[in-house]
């Protein structure tokens, strides 16, 4: 144990990282910040909605996940409501201007893949930067001995 704390010592102001929780301290960092990435994602989806109909622009909304979940839990969820739509038009039709793979055919308009075009457009490259970002804020938490304490803390270790 004492060879592992010497090669993490190497690098100085490193040694904070024994007895931090990394992945615990990634996992809660990205979802204290899930309400930023809902934000830009149901941003980026309205300005994908075709301009005429507003019900449907005003209808997408978002969920963000802020307590961790571990491995696998969501973090945001962005999604149309039923309310405007359904208002305005008297009818949900969402899924027929979304079309494409994630959507309903339609035979009067090119489908406009607005969540389909977020998720592997512009809402990848947004989602990958905030994730590198608050990735490396816990890392650096972690480093600085702030991250989450670990479980089973390694004991016999000489203190940085």
């Amino acid at each position: 144990m004492e060879l592992i704390a010497s090669y993490i010592n190497l690098v100085a102001g490193t040694g904070g990282i024994i007895n931090t929780d990394v992945w615990a301290t990634i996992d809660e960092q990205l979802h204290a910040h899930s309400d930023e990435l809902g934000q830009t994602l149901q941003t980026l989806v309205q300005n994908l909605t075709p301009i005429r109909t507003g019900a449907l622009v005003m209808d997408i909304s978002y969920e963000a996940y802020l307590d961790p979940g571990g491995v696998g839990a969501d973090i945001a969820y962005v999604y149309a409501e039923e309310v405007e739509q359904q208002a305005y038009w008297n009818r949900v039709y969402v899924q027929y201007q979304e079309g494409g793979i994630l959507g309903e055919p339609t035979y009067t308009n090119d489908p406009h893949e607005m969540f389909y075009g977020v998720a592997t457009g512009d809402g990848l490259d947004q989602t990958q930067m905030w994730a590198e970002t608050w990735v490396q804020y816990a890392i650096d938490l972690c480093l600085a001995g702030a991250g989450i304490p670990a479980k089973i803390p390694i004991t016999g270790l000489p203190t940085p």
